[in-house]
């Protein structure tokens, strides 16, 4: 699943490793997004009847979450660089 947006897709995500990778370089706009994605893919897993699509929507909400923090942990590691 792609969440589509104006010139901004998330990918499905396949590892942790994918996730924080294709986070890293988000800018603040693309954050936002992705934590808004994110959080409708939660909510949706919250509300899955069939544990399958549950399990699946609950790691790709993971995942985004994962994608999420890289961006925060990049800006943090430069703020100390910096300081």
């Amino acid at each position: 699943m792609i969440w589509p947006f104006k010139k901004f897709s998330i990918p499905t995500f396949a590892s942790t490793e994918q996730a924080v990778e294709w986070g890293s370089h988000l800018g603040v706009k693309g954050h936002a997004r992705l934590i808004k994605a994110q959080r409708a893919m939660s909510h949706a897993a919250l509300g899955e009847w069939d544990l399958k699509r549950k399990v699946s929507l609950a790691t790709q909400s993971q995942l985004m979450r994962e994608a999420a923090g890289a961006l925060l942990r990049r800006d943090a590691t430069n703020y100390e660089r910096t300081n």
